[in-house]
């Protein structure tokens, strides 16, 4: 055994053991020690909050970012490396969007549509932010109640089936626009026509379809000027005038409002009326002559 420690700082020296021979000589050992530098290398990188690196095994993250590791007899001379880690934590992005909508209201977050069925999640936008982390979005939605928007039809008297709300009745057939004065939950309709209302509950407006009113007038019409039959109808309807009248014109609209048919006559009691090409329903007559505006329901069946 060696009488003297041997290292860096004593590479060298000379060693007597005696009476080791076979004769009882002794033994003269010279020592000289070489030294390889042993591997050394750092890690300094950055990662984004979540994210981690593995190095020798050892997970290196946000809650451990800094450390050594050795790698024992990895040189070229069979000399250990050690490896130094330093990482620098990016902070994550977060937000949260918390919003109030209508019952009928939606948003789209990074392509997910959020709504009543779906008001809340998470979504994560691969790197959003300036340093190139991911951006994380919570949303929280919540709505307020649905609103009735149907409407009971006794023309002409029409009344909404929302209670508790506010009120304004609208003309479909004059571009929607609000009829003044028009604000209770029911109105009565002065003229035949298409008619809707819109319902506010809150800040939320809802419109309901629009309905129909052809019988305002009618009671003072004298059934026999204008007659029209087959009503029902497959497809063709007649319409034959009492009175030669020198001027007509006469339209046809589904109950959205949309034009089907728009004909000018002259000098004629009767004309026909085609509808085998559309869907079947019923339709509006507006026939329009002397004695005035006269709306009709067309049911096509």
């Amino acid at each position: 055994m060696l009488r003297r420690k041997y290292g860096r700082e004593n590479p060298s020296g000379v060693e007597v053991f005696t009476n080791v021979g076979v004769h009882g000589c002794d033994s003269t050992v010279t020592i000289n020690l070489n030294f390889s530098a042993g591997l050394s290398s750092t890690i300094s990188d950055a990662i984004c909050d979540g994210e981690s690196i593995v190095v020798n095994g050892t997970t290196y993250d946000a809650s451990n970012p800094t450390g050594t590791e050795v790698f024992p007899n990895v040189g070229p001379n069979g000399c250990d490396s050690t490896v130094t880690i330093n990482l620098t934590v990016l902070p994550a992005a977060t937000s949260t969007i918390s919003d109030h909508l209508c019952y009928s209201d939606n948003m789209v977050v990074n392509g997910t549509t959020y709504d009543v069925n779906n008001p809340s999640g998470t979504e994560v936008l691969p790197n959003a932010t300036a340093n190139g982390c991911d951006s994380t979005i919570t949303i929280n939605l919540t709505f307020d109640a649905a609103i009735d928007a149907t409407v009971t039809n006794n023309a002409p008297t029409l009344t909404a089936n929302q209670s508790g709300a506010t009120y304004q009745w609208i003309d479909c057939t004059n571009g929607n626009s609000p009829i003044s004065g028009a604000n209770s939950q029911s109105y009565a309709a002065p003229a035949n026509g298409l008619y809707a209302v819109q319902v506010t509950v809150g800040g939320c407006t809802e419109t309901s379809s629009c309905e129909s009113v052809s019988n305002v007038g009618i009671s003072e019409l004298d059934k026999s000027i204008i007659t029209i039959y087959p009503n029902p109808s497959s497809g063709i309807f007649h319409v034959a005038i009492e009175d030669q009248v020198d001027a007509l014109n006469y339209s046809v609209t589904d109950l959205g409002g949309r034009i089907i048919r728009n004909e000018g006559l002259s000098n004629s009691q009767q004309f026909n009326i085609d509808l085998s090409t559309e869907s079947k329903g019923i339709y509006l007559l507006h026939v329009h002559h002397a004695s005035g505006v006269r709306i009709f329901k067309l049911v096509l069946r």
